[in-house]
C-alpha cells in the first residue's frame, strides 16, 4: 500500500499542476515527501514546480536535501544546477554544471538544447564549445 499511496499523492500533485494549480500540487509534493521520505521522484518533480516559477532558492534547497538521499541521480542534479545558474545568469556555472551532468551520463542534448530555463547559457561560446556546436532547431 505504501507504493500505491506514494504514486497518488504524485499522480494528484501532477493533476493539479497540469491545471495550474502550483500551490495545490506544492502542497501534495511536500505531503507525499513528508509520508514517503524515500518517494525520489517527489523530489525531482517538486524541484521541478520550483524551477518553473523561478523559485531558485527553494530549487536549491531540495536539491541539496535529496542529492545525498539520491546519489544514483547526480546527472539529474547537475542539470537542475545548470539550470539555476543559467536563470541566475551565471554563465561559468552554468557551463560547470552542465560539463559535470555529461561526465556524470546526461546525454539528453535535445532537451539541453531547448529547455528554456538553459536559454541564457546557450547565447555563450562556451555553451557552443561544450556542445561541439550543436545549435537549437
Amino acid at each position: 500500500m505504501k507504493r500505491e499511496h506514494q504514486e497518488y499523492l504524485g499522480h494528484e500533485a501532477l493533476k493539479l499542476w497540469e491545471k495550474g494549480d502550483l500551490q495545490g500540487a506544492e502542497e501534495y509534493f511536500i505531503k507525499a515527501i513528508r509520508q514517503h521520505p524515500d518517494a525520489s521522484m517527489a523530489y525531482h518533480f517538486l524541484t521541478g514546480l520550483y524551477l518553473e516559477q523561478k523559485q531558485l532558492a527553494k530549487a536549491k534547497d531540495l536539491l541539496t536535501r535529496s542529492r545525498s538521499k539520491f546519489p544514483q541521480y547526480e546527472a539529474g542534479y547537475q542539470m537542475d544546477l545548470a539550470k539555476i545558474a543559467s536563470l541566475e545568469k551565471n554563465t561559468g556555472r552554468a557551463i560547470q554544471h552542465l560539463s559535470q551532468a555529461r561526465e556524470a551520463g546526461f546525454d539528453n542534448d535535445e532537451m539541453i538544447l531547448e529547455d528554456p530555463k538553459l536559454d541564457f547559457v546557450r547565447q555563450s561560446p562556451e555553451f557552443l564549445d561544450l556542445m561541439g556546436r550543436k545549435r537549437r532547431k
